[in-house]
């Protein structure tokens, strides 16, 4: 797992419902994501860097900024952005001094973002050079020179900065920061496999950071504008979930639970009618029990429908934990969890009273009036809506199963209440094609998998069957077949 030096909750802010993170309890700061909002306005310094290399670049653009320092006008950024903006005779002087040192071909892949500049055209477009082939050094230099810590964007951020000190004078540094000035001094002339340059680059990301959003303006218009043409060119790469399932489950597992569980009925015959504890608990454990199985025979190990077995059977198993340890405190709950169940039908049933008829639905509504007016008549049987309602992270924390709620529950909850998450994780495609900003494209053929989330259900379900044996023993040799360990 992947440590981040804001990893833990408690340097989070809660407030209103809200875990504020750490950078954004930070008054007045802006974030700019290096290659969604600033590469497009440089990128035609990535590509000189690209295509002469790193040392022979930097010479280049040292010459182009000393023309730029002596032309004809003002010459205030390096955004593409603003070059687009100049008027005709400035465009065309600033084309002239870059083509004085770099090859056409250097930046004619641009060529096919911008192809409705007619006088970026003239300069730059080259006859027979394939779109398939500027496409791939577009694709290489938005990979490469687009991570943010890469030694290659750094070296862009290094390019601007200097441009912005040196020609603009829009950065200025005093006594206390010699050191910083020694070290931007040093960064061209040191290459990058060098232990110095650990202190280097370091120093040139975070300048660029602090001072960026003031040396120059983000065109948020040509920024949407760039990569809007960058989608619409080349197809997408997708990849599919696709996971080896390693765990094998023992094929006598859940025979040998139904075993237990059928010796468990006969042996407790004579109390079933009045022990309501003993009936809650197998009740809901061989519900537990049909949903494991369902997981299995259906095979939905890696399936949407896999994670909510799983919800399942964690909230089987924590709530007959939660009731058993509230018993003491309240001797009729066993009974009053029956009445709850039973007086949510009851709701529904008055509910459906109200609609003159269902086709072709799985609403039995006979069924459930049946179930409702079972043990005595419906007018005796209030409706409970909050006792048993109790947020399901409390229970959990009730009976030192936080963990489990905190890294299983809440996860499988997201893909029950469909929230974006699961949504994002199990129904939206991830396009690697670097051009099109890693966007997500839904799976309408429905390939894409999922872990398997069978070692987890066995996991739970071990866990409620040490808890069925703390009440209602099962034999040892099967506890000892199935490892299953008393908590």
């Amino acid at each position: 797992m992947r440590n981040h030096p804001y990893d833990k909750l408690k340097d989070h802010e809660h407030k209103n419902g809200i875990f504020k993170s750490p950078i954004n309890q930070i008054d007045n700061i802006k974030l700019y994501h290096w290659r969604n909002d600033c590469l497009p306005d440089f990128i035609w310094i990535a590509l000189i860097l690209d295509y002469y290399n790193r040392e022979g670049a930097f010479l280049k653009l040292s010459s182009i900024f000393k023309e730029i320092e002596d032309s004809s006008f003002q010459f205030d950024s390096l955004q593409l952005s603003y070059i687009f903006s100049l008027d005709k005779p400035h465009q065309i002087e600033f084309y002239n001094i870059l083509l004085k040192y770099i090859d056409v071909e250097t930046l004619s892949p641009l060529t096919i973002i911008f192809n409705k500049n007619q006088l970026f055209k003239e300069y730059f477009v080259i006859e027979n050079y394939r779109v398939e082939d500027k496409l791939i050094i577009l694709e290489n230099i938005v990979e490469y020179y687009g991570t943010n810590k890469s030694d290659e964007a750094t070296d862009v951020q290094y390019v601007i900065l200097t441009f912005y000190f040196l020609i603009r004078n829009k950065i200025h540094l005093t006594e206390k920061t010699s050191e910083i000035a020694d070290y931007l001094y040093k960064y061209p002339k040191t290459p990058h496999v060098n232990d110095e340059m650990k202190k280097y680059r370091p120093t040139v990301r975070s300048i660029f950071g602090a001072i960026q959003d003031g040396i120059y303006e983000h065109n948020q218009e040509f920024i949407r504008l760039f990569w809007r043409e960058l989608l619409k060119i080349g197809g997408c790469e997708l990849i599919y979930g696709e996971y080896m399932n390693q765990f094998t489950l023992d094929e006598n597992f859940i025979e040998d639970i139904k075993i237990e569980f059928q010796k468990l009925i006969i042996e407790n015959t004579e109390t079933e009618l009045e022990d309501s504890q003993f009936n809650v608990i197998i009740g809901s454990s061989v519900y537990a029990l049909k949903v494991l199985n369902e997981l299995v025979e259906c095979n939905l190990r890696n399936k949407v429908m896999g994670r909510l077995c799983l919800r399942i059977i964690i909230e089987v198993y924590i709530t007959l934990k939660f009731i058993h340890k509230k018993e003491q405190e309240e001797p009729n709950i066993w009974e009053e969890y029956q009445e709850y169940g039973i007086g949510k039908y009851k709701m529904i049933l008055i509910k459906a009273r109200e609609v003159k008829e269902f086709e072709n639905s799985h609403l039995n509504t006979e069924l459930i009036d049946a179930l409702v007016n079972e043990q005595f008549d419906e007018m005796f049987l209030n409706i409970e809506v909050k006792y048993f309602k109790k947020d399901m992270r409390k229970k959990a924390g009730d009976v030192d199963e936080k963990e489990l709620y905190d890294l299983y529950y809440d996860y499988e909850s997201n893909y029950a209440h469909g929230l974006w998450g699961a949504v994002r994780e199990s129904a939206m495609l991830t396009c690697v094609n670097p051009l099109h900003l890693g966007h997500n494209v839904p799976d309408v053929q429905l390939n894409h998998g999922l872990a398997d989330v069978l070692p987890d259900a066995i996991m739970v379900f071990k866990k409620l069957l040490s808890f069925i044996d703390d009440n209602y023993p099962l034999s040892s040799e099967f506890m000892s077949k199935y490892e299953v360990k008393n908590e």
